[in-house]
């Protein structure tokens, strides 16, 4: 259902609805082409957006950029007061560009001389409840040979690289480490398993630590928003009865439930957005969560070209494309030139260096390596990230130590601790072809320890093996 609810010369607002869903407001905005009446635009945006608190979009040409990187021109640059001027409104209306895939620029003048212009003045700004409405959204640029605009695709429908039979797999959350009871279950899954050099003990406890902590964020914390919500109604009614003893006390508890709650949110969605410089206490929970979303759409693939220059959306055709790429480029075609290494002068290592070397490796160095690492790092396959093992360290330290010395001590290592995830990393804003990615293995956090541990244990005698003329890296010249 669309319904119009007003319109003129400069834009057009719908309210829309589908059965039993939420409305939302949709407006088609045309900002004035000529700079003095600029102004005008923009307290009409503010008019607009402000006569309602539904989830709104604009989709418009706004005849103004956000960035000086988003116009080009050969004749002159755009003052930066217009520029301002737009960014102001966008701000003071708390929206967000919601991003696009496809050509940078969505005008151009078409003249083929020094004037030759280009420029980004079309775009989608969201409000935040729109955002969170419609998180797959996605606006393409589509190409056109009859307008000096490009027409603009917005889709709504969630689109998913993941198989229809995919199930999202388990992540520690950092926000479980509040919580008393998610070190008792750590405690007691670690304690039924029997001490084990080899690792299969550790392997089985992680996994049922996963099984028991999953039960438990299920059956005890649910869905944390809406538990928050929940608990906010009721501390409401008890602070607008009448007070008694009992109702007083009540209310404090719950107090202190919504704060942890609240917090436990922020640690979550802070997580998920990787803003690292983040500090204890931020309370910006809704900042993070937009850039959560905006991490989100940066790494969907929504297509990419194949081998042909053919641009492919079907996402079973995408997986295709990507697992051909990564064969092809791993499989050796021809025998590359063969390295004598014989003839290369060498340097040895002196007596008190190779002792080095050699010496057993100790709980100590372990303990280093683990909280030498950033807790909340992307974890490998077994989803525990190094907060993990560093909230729970006085419970599984002993025998991580154990299984990670063996493998260092002994050579002896479980094979399903070295298996990696591998993620695709843009190399470019918008990529479109295989060679635009940079591919990354995600390591469980043992395997980190360990190589780790090999790294600075090198790093002792790496002065007598390496000259200090050599200590920075020159294209095909060997530092060994």
């Amino acid at each position: 259902m669309v319904e119009i609810k007003s319109y003129s010369t400069h834009h057009i607002k719908a309210i829309i609805g589908k059965g039993d869903d939420p409305p939302w407001r949709f407006i088609g905005f045309y900002g004035h082409h000529e700079t003095h009446n600029r102004k005008h635009s923009w307290n009409l945006i503010r008019l607009l957006y402000g006569l309602s608190v539904l989830p709104t979009i604009f989709i418009a040409d706004f005849n103004e950029i956000l960035s000086i990187d988003e116009y080009v021109s050969h004749k002159r640059l755009r003052p930066q007061w217009q520029i301002d001027s737009f960014s102001r409104v966008v701000k003071d209306c708390e929206m967000f560009d919601i991003g696009y895939s496809g050509y940078n620029f969505t005008w151009c003048n078409n003249f083929i001389s020094t004037s030759f212009t280009r420029a980004r003045l079309d775009r989608c700004l969201a409000s935040k409840s729109w955002r969170d409405r419609f998180p797959s959204s996605k606006l393409q640029h589509l190409s056109t040979n009859t307008s000096d605009h490009l027409p603009l695709l917005l889709t709504l429908g969630p689109q998913s690289l993941s198989s229809p039979n995919h199930k999202s797999r388990f992540k520690f959350e950092g926000g479980w480490c509040l919580y008393e009871e998610s070190k008792e279950i750590v405690q007691e899954t670690w304690d039924k398993s029997r001490p084990d050099d080899s690792g299969i003990q550790v392997l089985e406890s992680i996994w049922n630590t996963r099984l028991g902590l999953l039960k438990w964020k299920r059956e005890k914390l649910g869905h944390v928003q809406n538990t928050i919500k929940a608990k906010q109604a009721l501390l409401d009614s008890l602070q607008q009865g009448t007070i008694t003893l009992s109702s007083k006390h009540q209310a404090c508890v719950l107090a202190k439930d919504i704060d942890r709650l609240r917090e436990v949110d922020e640690v979550y969605w802070c997580q998920r957005s990787r803003a690292l410089w983040r500090v204890k206490g931020d309370r910006n929970t809704a900042y993070f969560h937009v850039l959560s979303v905006d991490r989100g759409k940066i790494n969907q693939i929504t297509a990419i070209e194949d081998d042909h220059g053919v641009l492919q959306r079907d996402m079973t055709k995408i997986h295709l494309v990507a697992g051909s790429f990564y064969k092809h480029l791993f499989s050796s075609q021809t025998e590359g030139n063969i390295i004598d290494f014989n003839v290369l002068p060498t340097r040895h290592l002196e007596d008190n260096s190779q002792a080095k070397l050699d010496e057993m490796f100790t709980n100590e160095e372990v303990k280093q390596c683990l909280f030498s690492m950033s807790g909340n790092k992307s974890p490998g396959p077994d989803g525990m990230p190094a907060l993990f093992f560093q909230h729970v360290r006085d419970i599984v330290g002993s025998k991580i130590c154990r299984m990670v010395l063996n493998a260092l001590n002994n050579g002896v290592f479980l094979r399903k601790f070295n298996f990696t995830l591998i993620t695709l990393i843009p190399k470019v804003e918008h990529p479109l072809s295989m060679t635009q990615f940079r591919p990354i293995a995600l390591c469980n956090t043992v395997a980190k320890i360990i190589a780790k541990a090999l790294a600075l244990r090198l790093k002792k005698v790496m002065p007598d093996i390496i000259s200090d003329t050599q200590s920075a890296f020159m294209p095909e010249r060997l530092i060994i």
